[in-house]
């Protein structure tokens, strides 16, 4: 069976710039940055790899099984924002936490 194409490492959307940390079969975390020329506006992401299936419209036009980013609904759902406040690397490291506690659990859940 063929995989959807994975998430970009790195992507612009409106002024944040997207950079993929770490990823796994079950979880990604992102680095979240404005295009500010301080980086002061840095937070963390973190999701669950969530695969959205084959789509076909009424007008014949389709769309391929693909990974899922997360929109604003899925964030306390199946995604987090970490924010950083003062602190880079208390932010990034409660956000490694979170990561490694996700992927921990889906594989947990999985091998059940």
């Amino acid at each position: 069976m063929k995989q959807p194409k994975e998430l970009p490492k790195i992507f612009t959307k409106s002024s944040k710039t997207y950079t993929q940390i770490c990823k796994t079969d079950n979880v990604y975390q992102y680095e979240v940055a404005d295009n500010d020329p301080n980086h002061e506006n840095i937070y963390f992401e973190v999701f669950y790899r969530r695969i959205a299936n084959a789509k076909t419209f009424p007008n014949g036009n389709t769309m391929p099984e693909r990974i899922l980013y997360p929109n604003n609904e899925a964030f306390g759902n199946w995604a987090w924002c970490i924010s950083r406040g003062n602190d880079y690397f208390s932010a990034l490291r409660i956000a490694k936490k979170k990561f490694s506690f996700i992927d921990e659990k889906k594989r947990i859940k999985q091998s059940a």
